[in-house]
Order: C-alpha cells, then sequence, then structure tokens
C-alpha cells in the first residue's frame, strides 16, 4: 500500500542525509590534516591563474607573479617557486599563461573570495597568505565531495547503508 510506497522516498533522505554526513566527517578530517599551503610549482601556477582572474579579470599572469614566494601568516618570506621557468609561457600576445587548463583556478575562485573575507576579518595576517591558504581548502572540500558521491553511488547499486558507510570510509581514509 501507501506505506511502500513511501519507503523509498524515505531511504533516499536517509541516504541524503548520511551522504552529507560522510562529506562532513572527511571536510573536517581533510581540513584538520590539511598543511594550509601550496606546496608545489602545479599549485602556484593554478593559484596564481585564480588571483590574475579574480583581482584583474583576465587569465594571464602579470610578469611581476611569476616568483611567488611561499609566506608565513604575517607575511615573511620563505623560498620564491619559480612559477615562470616551469608553468608559464609566453602566449602570441607576449603575456605569461599558465601551461594547465582553467578548471581548478576557477573551481578555486569561491574560495578566493573567502579568503579576501578572512583578510577582513584577521587584519594582522597578510592577505596574500589567507587568500592562498582559502584557495589550498579546494582539495579537501573537493575530496570529501567524492567520499559523499561514492557513499550515494554505492547506495544506488542496492548495496546496504552500512556496506555502503564502509565502501566511503575505505576510500577516503
Amino acid at each position: 500500500g501507501m506505506n511502500s510506497a513511501m519507503r523509498p522516498a524515505a531511504r533516499d533522505i536517509s541516504s541524503r542525509r548520511l551522504a552529507l554526513e560522510v562529506f562532513l566527517f572527511f571536510l573536517f578530517l581533510y581540513l584538520l590534516t590539511a598543511s594550509g599551503r601550496i606546496g608545489n610549482r602545479d599549485g602556484e601556477a593554478m593559484f596564481q591563474v585564480t588571483r590574475s582572474m579574480v583581482e584583474r579579470g583576465r587569465f594571464d599572469v602579470p610578469s611581476e607573479s611569476v616568483l611567488a614566494a611561499s609566506v608565513g601568516p604575517r607575511g615573511a618570506e620563505g623560498d620564491s617557486l619559480s612559477f615562470a621557468t616551469e608553468t608559464a609561457s609566453r602566449g602570441v600576445d607576449g603575456n605569461l599563461y599558465a601551461v594547465y587548463g582553467l578548471g581548478q583556478s576557477l573551481a578555486s575562485v569561491p574560495f578566493y573570495y573567502a579568503g579576501r573575507l578572512m583578510a577582513v576579518a584577521l587584519p594582522e595576517v597578510s592577505p596574500f597568505f589567507t587568500t592562498r591558504f582559502a584557495v589550498v581548502l579546494l582539495n579537501p572540500a573537493v575530496s570529501a565531495l567524492t567520499c559523499a558521491f561514492l557513499f550515494l553511488f554505492a547506495r544506488s547499486l542496492g548495496l546496504a547503508g552500512r556496506s555502503s558507510m564502509v565502501v566511503a570510509l575505505v576510500y577516503g581514509a
């Protein structure tokens, strides 16, 4: 009767709630273990493109940004990463462009804006640091979302909630 017709809908709601819990669990786990720093030239290149899109409305990277120092929360300079020589090349217009696609840089735009808001809330911390820190959080967020989607995928294949949870936990860990 009506009770059996409601079960799939209730199962969907329960699965979505559990998927949200999987997402939040892994998001917090990944945020707790994230370094908060851009650790390689590829990440630096993608950050510089995101920064250029937000700050300049352009996809190229200004030449003064190609040697980007890794900085601490108070702006202290560290070792610089050679963005120009390894991850950028000159376009036909003479400007520097990252050698990667725009997908990750575009996905990082909301995180960059969040970093700008953090800079307003934390005036003692360098805005250069807060935007970099926020952009680094894209990967933990996407990874946690992947765990949640994997849980839902396992449920859609007919696995029980507990088994689907195990699949997501093994993948995520």
